[in-house]
């Protein structure tokens, strides 16, 4: 069967374009329980005992870079290489938390069509039920995605958001281990977009298998952040590695890649490097995925779980 499964297509995207499925406006997912946590969310406000603060669901990978790499690969021929994927993503995709049912429904039935059907994509073929509720889910899958502070609140706004980059920062939020996944995930994708390959894409399916599985955005903690003149940022410093590492590897690991991402510009002067056992700069991480300047290849075997 041929089939148009562009999302966010031009021709499309004017009547029917991309949006968060956790809230209409795309500014604010309304979940209430995160990770066993129970946090009082209500209306467009997180709630700590003595503040409150406007939310908006913020991508880790931008969606934008999923949706290029979607159509990418199907105009590449390499659809059969993300069913690992599709097939994880309809066993998660009735537990997400999203704003209507029904539209988990339509996007599960046409997974399932993609996952047990031959379907070869076709830029002139007959649109399928439910593909407005794929892209959404796929653009805003939760596993991408954290909660914080609106970049455009009329109160106290997020004054660091990177707006179309990948959050290198995230870190502070989701810790190593889903970071080093998402991380892997925007290079490996950047890379498909320059050279498109059968490998790339079958590697990229193996880290959204990963990414899919988790139900719910990343909890909002006020902890996270830094407050200044009504603008939040995260809290980028030695704490916080010392917080999100598991262990000593993770912690030495983590501040290579945001070394090298430059993302510890900020890093505060009151850090306790002594108990993080970050004083000294710490080994590179050993066979790891790297970017495109360099030729080593990712750990990342598709196995893991975010937690």
């Amino acid at each position: 069967m041929h089939l148009d499964l562009r999302i966010n297509n031009d021709a499309r995207s004017r009547s029917n374009p991309i949006a968060s499925p956790y809230r209409a406006d795309m500014t604010l997912c309304c979940i209430t329980d995160f990770g066993g946590r129970r946090r009082k969310v209500s209306g467009c406000c997180y709630s700590d005992g003595e503040q409150q603060i406007e939310l908006s669901c913020h991508h880790v990978v931008p969606n934008s870079r999923l949706q290029a790499y979607w159509n990418a690969h199907l105009a590449n021929g390499h659809l059969e290489c993300s069913r690992k994927f599709l097939d994880q993503m309809w066993r998660c995709i009735g537990d997400y938390s999203v704003r209507h049912h029904g539209s988990t429904v339509d996007a599960s039935r046409l997974v399932q069509r993609l996952v047990q059907e031959r379907i070869e994509f076709d830029q002139d073929g007959l649109v399928p039920d439910g593909l407005d509720a794929f892209g959404e889910l796929f653009s805003y899958m939760p596993g991408n995605m954290f909660m914080g502070p609106s970049a455009s609140s009329r109160c106290c706004r997020r004054g660091d958001d990177p707006l179309c980059e990948f959050e290198k920062n995230a870190w502070v939020v989701i810790g190593y281990q889903p970071y080093r996944i998402l991380w892997d995930l925007n290079e490996t994708i950047q890379d498909y977009l320059i050279t498109p390959t059968a490998e790339r894409a079958s590697t990229i399916s193996n880290l959204l298998t990963i990414v899919v599985q988790k139900r719910e955005p990343y909890a909002m903690d006020r902890h996270h952040w830094l407050l200044k003149r009504r603008t939040y940022r995260l809290k980028v410093d030695y704490d916080a590695i010392a917080r999100c590492g598991s262990n000593a590897r993770d912690r030495d690991n983590l501040r290579s890649l945001i070394l090298r991402s430059d993302s510890l510009d900020s890093l505060s002067s009151q850090s306790s490097d002594a108990s993080s056992g970050l004083d000294t700069p710490p080994p590179s991480p050993v066979k790891e995925r790297v970017t495109r300047r360099s030729g080593r290849r990712s750990h990342c075997k598709g196995t893991e779980r975010l937690e």
